[in-house]
């Protein structure tokens, strides 16, 4: 199912709940950047992007923010490419 076959109520809440995550992201949360981390890897593929924020949240300490950047490290070239 795509975003534009879900009910337009729908769409606005998890537009909503995204920009919630961004600005807790953006104000240093680290569940909230292991989220956002997540969504760039698997929402929409974006890998390095991912590692920016699992990065941002692993260096608080957030484990599963450490263990995702691990695993995108494997996959880029090394963790050089995950700073």
């Amino acid at each position: 199912m795509t975003t534009a076959e879900f009910p337009k109520p729908a769409r606005r809440i998890a537009a909503a709940r995204l920009l919630k995550i961004i600005q807790l992201a953006h104000g240093g949360d680290a569940a909230s950047q292991t989220a956002l981390g997540a969504f760039y890897e698997a929402g929409i593929n974006n890998p390095r992007r991912a590692a920016h924020w699992y990065r941002k949240a692993a260096d608080q300490g957030h484990s599963q923010a450490s263990a995702r950047l691990a695993i995108i490290a494997t996959t880029l070239n090394g963790p050089a490419e995950c700073l």
